[in-house]
Parts: C-alpha cells; structure tokens; sequence
C-alpha cells in the first residue's frame, strides 16, 4: 500500500486561499444590467447577464465545496494520524 503524504501547513495556506477567492467572489457580485427596449440584441444581452450571473453563483458553490473536501481530507488525515500515534505509543 503506497504511503499517503500530505502537507497540512500548505494544505491550511490552500484552503485559506479558497476561502478568500470565495470572500472575492460574493463581494464583487454584479447585476445583470438592466435593459431598454426590445429585439434580439437587448434579448441577447440579458441572456448574457443571467448566464453570467448564474456562472457566478455556481463558482462561489464550486469554491465552497472545495474548501469543505480539502477540510475534510485535512481534518481525516489528521485523525489517522492522532490513531496511529496513540497506537505506537
């Protein structure tokens, strides 16, 4: 079985950096911009602010989720690594 190593002090600096991209992301939320008038390029215009919009709030979902999975991994190895030594011991 291969050994497993990680990094918790770079596996901390990652998931703060996440953190922080998330922080980023929620701040600088934008409206779609408001639109005027009619026909396929106003329509065209507002479908492009909604995707964005919706780009948007799935990157925060992503980025959250993220830093939960890289908690998780951080706090079982870690776990395993309390058992492993109370077991030497």
């Amino acid at each position: 079985m291969s050994e497993i190593v990680i990094d918790i002090n770079n596996l901390d600096s990652e998931i703060n950096r996440l953190r922080d991209l998330k922080k980023t992301i929620t701040n600088n939320k934008k409206k779609p911009p408001n639109t005027i008038g009619g026909g396929s390029a106003i329509s065209n215009i507002e479908k492009i602010g909604n995707d964005y919009k919706c780009m948007e709030e799935k990157m925060e979902v992503l980025v959250q989720n993220t830093v939960g999975l890289m908690e998780n991994i951080r706090n079982s190895y870690l776990e395993s690594d309390i058992k492993a030594t109370k077991t030497i011991r």
